[in-house]
């Protein structure tokens, strides 16, 4: 049963790329905000489905197809996977693309929860090189298996898997109150 199913996605992811691998992350990226909001939410609080929708709507509409096109691009602009060129793609995947979507996460998210501008840049000031010493401790690994054995066509699902426990991170990160208000609240 189980291998059918992953035929059949295998297959569908094949024949529908897009769609299927911006479904596969926007169901992990829910998920791991799910996860998130259990772990590190107040027991006394409810599950916040809008939140869980926004992290939805941000994988199938951002990260998934974000991506598609970026291991598309990355291969086409530095084919193989001899050690040379997967160094050279883990060295500009961690250089350019890391906090380029950590960035359209933390202003995406904040727009699809109305926050203002100015808002939404405080917190991406305030969180960025936090939010990027989290990324270099899983990212640099996972993107050398990614590009040194996982055939392109599988990435994006291969990095949606890694990325559930990303996401509860992030999730984590885009939801925890700044530093400053944490110490004035548990001060009075």
């Amino acid at each position: 049963m189980m291998q059918r199913l992953l035929q059949n996605y295998i297959a569908t992811l094949e024949s529908h790329p897009i769609p299927v691998k911006s479904v596969t992350s926007g169901t992990l990226m829910g998920l791991g905000d799910l996860i998130s909001q259990i772990l590190y939410g107040k027991k006394e609080e409810k599950i916040q489905w809008m939140r869980t929708a926004q992290m939805v709507f941000f994988g199938v509409a951002a990260s998934g197809p974000i991506y598609h096109y970026w291991y598309k691009f990355m291969e086409r602009m530095i084919p193989g996977q001899t050690m040379k060129p997967v160094l050279t793609k883990l060295l500009v995947d961690q250089s350019v693309m890391a906090p380029t979507i950590i960035t359209t996460f933390f202003f995406g998210m904040g727009l699809m929860q109305a926050k203002p501008l100015e808002d939404i840049y405080h917190k991406w000031r305030r969180e960025i090189i936090p939010t990027l010493k989290g990324n270099y401790v899983l990212w640099p690994a996972a993107t050398f298996i990614a590009y040194k054995y996982v055939p392109q066509t599988h990435r994006v699902a291969y990095i949606s898997v890694v990325s559930l426990f990303w996401s509860i991170y992030l999730s984590h990160v885009n939801n925890r109150e700044p530093q400053h208000q944490l110490s004035e609240i548990t001060n009075e």
